[in-house]
This record gives structure tokens, sequence and C-alpha cells, in this order.
């Protein structure tokens, strides 16, 4: 009977010993499963989630990737430098990166839009409008449209369907390698920097340096997208979607419940189809001077008592940059686009050209030709069609992809009203008068409010400048009609009335009162009593301070 006991404890303990085992099994495999879900989880947690709900839309795909330079800035981001062909096959991604003069011209010459003629037409090098050049339109989805006709000019990929054209600046790829480098000893900033002198280093008609520099730009994609591979994805993704929100990043889908997604994002670069305010300037034949240029938007809006709106428009350039590699002299085409029915005030005298898109906006045209080291200024005055009695009007503000500017904006009333506003990375009301400044790397929606003044006038600072003249500076103007009987100062030993009250006509904020008697100045203080103290819109107060009696 031991014997059967001690056999049945030996099988027990076997069983026992077996079971752990299979539990340890079934807990490594669980975290192995769980490690490997854990990216997945964290891309579902992050901005690119919704995509994944549409993920077999991905599964087997090609999307065209265009590489820009916003060194050489263009209107929908930078300068095509290269493209990229990304295949999924079967979930599998495999890109191919080539460089963008490589990419053979329409057989027949394509005319180029006018700003694009008219500085390059006399150029003996010039074939007219390509690929490289296709991204001139502000809006992406039209830009993303013509680098798909373009790039099917091209025998390799004339019968290739794209599922997708994504834009990337530098400014992206930048963040990508210096977050997962340096790649082959490379940093984002010094891989700038060969390519560039590569590109000057090679002639662009050669077919074997086209290639070399090819190579470059798409071995150093491959290990990035290596270094970056599966469990690194949500970082990487973080990156774009970051960059996405600044228009670093913009997409297009052939799928319309995949360009929903990112029209929902914000991440299409698609216009406002009207009410909207763009300043757009593209780099034509100025190298990569766009790292050295400086610009600052100003815009004074002013409203009249009739709510008659008008705007001076100022455009700063600081080229400071000099002569070599990146840096020179050359062309800007400036686009300033406004709400539909706005004009020029003196389109006669004016370099500007004006079109117009019916019920959608008014594109205004100008070029400035810059030097390195030059400091130059444009403006623009602009009446707009509706007026603005009180309530509220919106603004939208669109950011050009690539550039980072900034604007300052003011809107002056007349005096018988208030305005305030938001949206704004600064600002600040001064009763009639709102300041306001925003950093336009990306698009903001500026709401502002006019209202009926209804505040009293505040006397802001009051002086003798004898002994027998007060000078007094309210925070309105005053009143024309103002009662010398209703002024008092009332001191220890004597009061004293007001003889005579002046307005300044041309600061009627400021008020001069003749006393009927002399001073006498000493160190006592003394009250003032002024009834009835009235703004140019009715709106009255009583004054009661307490003033020291001696000069300035």
């Amino acid at each position: 009977m031991t014997k059967n006991f001690s056999r049945h404890r030996l099988s027990q303990e076997k069983k026992r010993k077996k079971c752990n085992f299979c539990t340890l099994i079934i807990a490594a495999i669980g975290l192995i499963l769980l490690l490997a879900l854990f990216p997945i989880l964290r891309i579902m947690m992050g901005p690119f989630g919704s995509f994944l709900f549409h993920i077999g839309k991905f599964w087997n795909s090609t999307t065209l990737i265009l590489f820009q330079n916003e060194a050489e800035l263009r209107p929908s981001g930078g300068f095509i430098s290269a493209i990229g062909i990304l295949e999924i096959k079967n979930g599998i991604p495999h890109l191919t990166v080539k460089d963008s003069y490589s990419i053979e011209n329409p057989p027949d010459s394509v005319r180029a839009p006018d700003a694009i003629e008219k500085i390059f037409s006399d150029d003996p090098k010039y074939r007219g409008w390509v690929f490289r050049d296709s991204n001139f339109s502000p809006d992406f989805p039209e830009s993303a449209q013509k680098a798909l006709e373009f790039v099917q000019y091209d025998p390799q990929f004339s019968k290739k369907n794209f599922d997708a054209v994504v834009a990337i600046n530098f400014e992206t790829i930048r963040l990508l390698f210096n977050s997962f480098g340096p790649i082959n000893g490379m940093t984002g900033d010094t891989l700038f920097l060969s390519l560039q002198r590569t590109t000057k280093n090679i002639d662009l008609h050669s077919t074997e340096d086209l290639k070399n520099r090819k190579n470059t730009l798409n071995e150093s994609a491959k290990d990035l997208m290596s270094t970056i591979g599966y469990f690194h994805l949500p970082d990487a993704l973080k990156i774009v979607a970051d960059s996405a929100d600044r228009k670093d990043v913009q997409m297009w889908f052939a799928d319309h419940t995949l360009q929903k997604i990112v029209e929902g994002k914000k991440w299409d670069g698609t216009l406002p189809l009207e009410n909207f305010f763009l300043v757009n300037i593209a780099n034509l034949g100025a190298k990569k001077s766009d790292r050295y240029l400086y610009k600052h938007y100003f815009s004074d809006i002013t409203v009249d008592s009739k709510g008659r709106v008008e705007e001076k428009f100022t455009i700063q350039f600081h080229h400071r940059g000099g002569e070599n590699l990146s840096s020179g002299p050359g062309y800007y085409f400036i686009r300033v686009y406004r709400p539909y029915d706005t004009r020029m005030k003196e389109p006669l005298s004016s370099q500007w050209s004006q079109k117009s898109v019916i019920g959608q906006y008014e594109e205004f045209s100008h070029y400035v030709f810059l030097h390195p080291g030059e400091t130059k200024i444009v403006s623009i005055d602009f009446i707009y069609p509706q007026h603005w009695l009180v309530g509220k009007r919106s603004m939208h503000w669109v950011a050009q992809s690539g550039s980072m500017d900034d604007l300052n904006l003011s809107i002056r009333t007349d005096g018988d009203t208030l305005i305030s506003g938001d949206g704004c990375d600064w600002q600040t009301s001064r009763e009639n008068v709102f300041f306001c400044s925003v950093g336009l790397n990306s698009d903001y929606n500026l709401s502002f409010y006019k209202y009926s003044d209804t505040l009293t006038p505040i006397l802001e600072s009051i002086r003798f400048e004898n002994n027998r003249e007060i000078a007094v500076r309210f925070s309105e103007p005053i009143s024309s009609e103002i009662s010398e009987s209703h002024l008092l100062i009332q001191c220890k030993d004597k009061d004293y009335s007001s003889q005579k009250i002046f307005r300044n006509e041309e600061y009627p904020r400021d008020v001069r009162v003749v006393l009927s008697d002399s001073i006498e100045f000493s160190n006592e203080f003394c009250k003032l009593y002024w009834e009835n103290v009235s703004d140019e819109y009715g709106n009255t107060t009583n004054i009661e301070m307490t003033i020291p009696l001696r000069l300035p």
C-alpha cells in the first residue's frame, strides 16, 4: 500500500510540473503576442488610429510620395527634389526613391502657368511645364492630380495606378533622421547638405550622374525605413502626424472614405471654397534662398462709422543670405487671396494683377526680385464688399505649406464701438482698437466682435500748466459741448471754478481748463468735482478725485 501511495504521489508531482510548464509556455506566448500587438495598440490610440479600420485598403496599394524641399519654396510646399513609389503587396511595403530630374518630360511641350512662362520662357534650356514644377497650385489636391498627370508621361509609370499622393517636406525628413539616426553617419541636417552639394556637382542631363544621386536618396530612404521598423512605427507616425498638423505633410487619396478622414484632420491641404485669407509665395529661380528669407505680414484694417471696411496689407522681406551654394538673387511670385468681390483701392496705379474666381475668392499677384542682404516692402490696399456695423466677423487664415511666417493684424473701428477677438497667439483690446499676432505655421480661425460703446470716458492724467491752466487727458474723445459751470476745485481755504474749457480739435482726448482765479501753489491736496463729462457718443460720467496743488 505504501508503494502504491508513492507511485500516486510521483504521478501527481509529474502532472503538477507539466502543468506549471504549460502555464509558463502560455504566459510566454501571451507576452510575445502582447509585445507584437503593442505597436498596433499604440497606433490605434494615436492620430492614425482611424486608418486601421480601413487597413484592407492599404493591403495592396501604390502611393506616390513627393519629397519637397521647402528651402526652395513652391505654392503647395517646396521644390519636388525626389519622388518615392511606396508599393504594398499583401501587406509588405517596398519603397523606391528616384530623383525628380530622372522623370521624363512630356513628349510635347506643355504650357506652364503664366508666372513660370514669364520668368523662364527666354531660357534656352526651358522645356515647358514639367513634373518637378507640377505643385504650382496652393490647393494640394489640385497639385497632387497634376503631379500624377506629369509622372505618367514617363513610360515606366504610364500604366501604374496610384491610390494616393503624399507630399513630405524636408523638415519632416530631418525630424525622422534626427529621431532615428544618425543613419549611415548622417542626420537630417547633414543629409540636406550632402544632397545639396551633390546636386550642384552633377550634370542634370547625365543619366549616370542622376542615377548616382538617385541611389543616394534611395539607400538613405531604405535605411531609414529599416531603422524605424515595426516597433518604432508608432513614434514615426506621431512625427508624421505632427508634421501634417503643421502642413509639412499633405495627403490625397483616390478612395473617398480615406480622403474624408484626412479632410477631417485637415491634413489634405485643400483651400476653403470661400471667405479665406492666404499669402502664397513661390521661389522661381532664387536657389535655396528660403533658408535665409524672413517674411512678415502686416494687416491693418479700418472700419468707419458706416461700417465700410478697408485693409492695408504689407509684406516685409528680409533676405539674410549671401552668395553661396544655397543662396542668391531671384524672383518671387506672390499671390494674395481675399474673399470674393474684394477690390484694390487704387487699381490703376497698382503693380498688382487681379483674377476673380466667381463666388469663391479674389487672387492678387505680384513679382518681387530680391538680392542677398536686401530688405524689401510691398503693400496693397483693399476695399471689402461687406459692411460691418456690429456683431461677429470671422477670418480663416490659411498657412502655406513649408513656410513659417508671422502675421500682425490690427482692427480700428470708429470711436462709438468696442472691439474684441479670439483665436490669436497674442491679442489685446484697446476699446475701439484690437491687436492680434499669429505664427502662420498652421491654419487659424480668427473671430472678432464689434459692439456699441457703452463705456464712459476715464480721466487718464491731469496736471497744472501754470497757476490758472490745467491740462487734462481722457481715455477717448470728449464731446465738444463742455459746460464750464460743471467743474469745481475745492481747496482748504478757497474754491475755484472754470472760466473756459477748450477741447483740442486735433486730439479731442485732450482738454485745457482755464480757472477763474489764480491758484496759490502749496503742498496741500484739493478735491476736483466735474459733472456730466460726456464722450462724443453721449456716455456721461461724474468725476471726483483728489489732485495735488503743485506744478509738475
